[in-house]
């Protein structure tokens, strides 16, 4: 964290635009190592840089009352930890709001967030015009974590985001250069993993689906965010199931941006994190277009994550069939791919 960040953090309550929000409290429900023992990480024995997921639950109390799951896809630091946690609100009257979290904690367990709250109907719209950050303590014996979050009408700091989301591309999906039948042909590719499977349910927070896909419902210069659950069997280096959720952004015109966090199980009992960046556009139908990168702590799968992928995929909104193919490159890298 620089310097700036770090001063704007300690004086947070202080700041002359900032009114308290309300109260976050969670704890670590769950972990997945992706081939390191969850004791090991907890005991400080995971090196810099080393990926995990940490499973959420707690409760939100204040401007807004209910309680909160999610999935942190933390990575550790040399002075901590960075946290880049998705999840979901469950209010009080039944109303669902999407969570986003980025921020750092720290050594001695001082937490430093940004939180960013959508929702699309009527009921928690307003929401989305609130700049939130939080701070407090993560207590890592008892992996619970208190937050006091403040609220600012107007964004108090010079740059949209206080840390680079990792869940955003800089990528030209337009502009993609390559077919399936590229990959298909090419004996320098690897195949990462490939197959057919279903677009099990869409999460709307709050809007009509129906009316999102037909033009019915304005969509915010930002775009709109929905999460589409989804799975199906893998082939290919990843041999097994994957079940994974599309952080997905319906944007004004049409096209839609994806951010994916995919669980692979393999056969063999083995779990990776596969991360796949990308988007649609009108012009080219049903078609997705794909950055992607697998995770794994396990020295067998230590190629794959070297890897720069890209894919091409496909949903058929009538049969709720998707299609998925991801080839890993040593040498091809798109502009400003992760």
């Amino acid at each position: 964290m620089n310097q700036t960040l770090k001063l704007f953090f300690e004086s947070l309550e202080q700041h002359s635009g900032a009114s308290e929000f309300g109260s976050l409290n969670y704890g670590v429900v769950g972990m997945e190592g992706m081939g390191l023992n969850p004791n090991d990480i907890m005991n400080g024995q995971a090196q810099d840089g080393t990926r995990f997921i940490l499973n959420l639950f707690g409760n939100i109390t204040g401007q807004i009352d209910g309680v909160m799951n999610g999935r942190d896809f933390l990575t550790t630091q040399t002075t901590g930890s960075f946290t880049n946690t998705h999840g979901i609100i469950v209010t009080k009257d039944g109303q669902r709001i999407a969570v986003k979290v980025l921020g750092e904690t720290d050594a001695d367990g001082q937490v430093n967030y940004q939180i960013q709250l959508r929702h699309n109907g009527e009921a928690y719209q307003w929401v989305n015009e609130k700049y939130l950050f939080a701070k407090g303590n993560a207590n890592a014996n008892s992996q619970k974590t208190a937050l006091t979050i403040y609220a600012f009408d107007e964004n108090p700091l010079e740059t949209a985001l206080a840390w680079e989301d990792p869940d955003v591309s800089k990528v030209d999906y337009q502009n993609f250069p390559f077919t399936l039948d590229d990959f298909e042909a090419d004996e320098n590719a690897t195949v990462i993993y490939t197959g057919n499977g279903h677009l099990n349910t869409v999460e709307s927070f709050g809007a009509d689906v129906n009316k999102v896909f037909t033009g019915q419902v304005p969509i915010p210069e930002e775009g709109m965010r929905l999460n589409g659950y989804f799975s199906g069997p893998t082939n290919g280096n990843i041999n097994g199931v994957i079940s994974g959720v599309n952080y997905l952004r319906v944007m004004p015109d049409g096209s839609m941006r994806m951010n994916s966090k995919i669980i692979a199980s393999t056969y063999e009992g083995e779990t990776l994190l596969l991360e796949a960046l990308g988007a649609s556009f009108l012009a080219t139908g049903p078609a997705w277009w794909e950055t992607s990168r697998a995770v794994s702590n396990l020295e067998k799968y230590a190629h794959l994550t070297r890897l720069h992928n890209l894919g091409v995929g496909s949903t058929n909104v009538q049969t709720q069939m998707i299609n998925y193919n991801h080839y890993g490159y040593e040498n091809i890298k798109l502009d400003h791919q992760q």
